[in-house]
C-alpha cells in the first residue's frame, strides 16, 4: 500500500500538469496575500483575516476543478490497459485502493502546506484550524475522484465530466449552502433576491450536507465532516471493487 501511495505522491509531483497547479496555488496565494496585505485589516470578513480567506478562496474555487483534472483517470486509466489485472496480483484491491487514495491526498496536503507557509509567513500567524479545514476539504476531493474514476470507465469519459464538475459542483455548493427553510410552514428562500421558493427546492436544500461548502461555516469539528465523507466515498469503491470482475 505505501508503495503504492509514494508511486502515486512522486507521479503527481513530478507531472507537468501538477507542477502547474502547485504554481497557480503558490503565485495566487502570493499575489493575493501581497495585495490584501497592504489593506487596512478592517477589510477582513469579520474576524477572518484577509490572508485567510485568499486560500479558502482557492480551494474552495479550484479544489474540484484541480483534484479532478489531475487524477480522474486514477483507477480507469488501470482498467482500460489492463495493468489492473497485473496489480491485483501484486496486492490485495484493498491496499490498491487506499495506496492510491493515500498518494493523492498526500500531495494536496503538500499544495495546501506550502499556500499555508506563505500565508503563514505575510500575516505572522499559523491558522491551524482553517488549515486542517482545507485538508479535510481536499479529503472529499479525493474521496469523490476516486469514486468518480470507478464509476466512469472510459478516461475520455472522465475528463471532460471532471472539468463540467470542477465548474458546476463550486457554483452548485455556494447556491444550495445560501438556501435557508422555515421549518414550521416548509417555505425556502431562495439564494436570489430572497425570493420564496416551493418544495421543488427541497432537494437541492439537501444537498448542502453532502457537498462540502456548508461545513466551512462551522468554527467547530463540525467542519471537519467532508474528511469522513471522502473517506466514506473510498470504503464504498473498495467495496465494490472487491465485487467486481476484472
Amino acid at each position: 500500500m505505501y508503495t503504492l501511495m509514494w508511486r502515486e505522491f512522486f507521479s503527481l509531483l513530478k507531472s507537468f500538469k501538477s507542477i502547474a497547479v502547485v504554481a497557480f496555488f503558490i503565485l495566487v496565494t502570493f499575489i493575493i496575500s501581497r495585495f490584501l496585505g497592504k489593506l487596512p485589516y478592517q477589510f477582513a470578513l469579520g474576524n477572518t483575516s484577509p490572508f485567510l480567506l485568499s486560500i479558502r478562496f482557492l480551494v474552495g474555487a479550484f479544489g474540484f476543478l484541480f483534484g479532478l483534472a489531475l487524477s480522474h483517470d486514477i483507477l480507469n486509466r488501470e482498467m482500460e490497459s489492463q495493468t489492473i489485472r497485473y496489480l491485483v496480483t501484486k496486492t490485495p484491491r484493498i491496499n490498491l485502493i487506499a495506496g492510491k487514495s493515500l498518494g493523492i491526498y498526500l500531495f494536496w496536503i503538500f499544495s495546501v502546506t506550502v499556500s499555508f507557509i506563505i500565508i503563514s509567513y505575510y500575516a505572522k500567524s499559523f491558522f491551524l484550524f482553517s488549515y486542517i479545514q482545507l485538508l479535510s476539504f481536499m479529503a472529499y476531493v479525493v474521496g469523490f475522484t476516486i469514486m468518480l474514476s470507478f464509476f466512469i470507465k472510459k478516461t475520455t469519459y472522465s475528463m471532460f465530466i471532471s472539468v463540467i464538475l470542477g465548474i458546476l459542483i463550486p457554483a452548485l455548493g455556494a447556491y444550495v449552502t445560501a438556501i435557508k427553510i422555515d421549518w414550521d410552514t416548509l417555505i425556502f428562500t431562495l439564494p436570489v433576491n430572497n425570493e420564496t421558493g416551493n418544495l421543488l427546492v427541497f432537494i437541492p436544500y439537501f444537498l448542502k450536507f453532502i457537498l462540502p461548502y456548508y461545513y466551512f461555516s462551522f468554527d467547530s469539528a463540525l467542519s471537519l465532516i467532508p474528511f469522513f465523507l471522502g473517506v466514506l466515498f473510498i470504503i464504498l469503491v473498495i467495496i465494490l471493487f472487491k465485487r467486481s470482475d476484472l
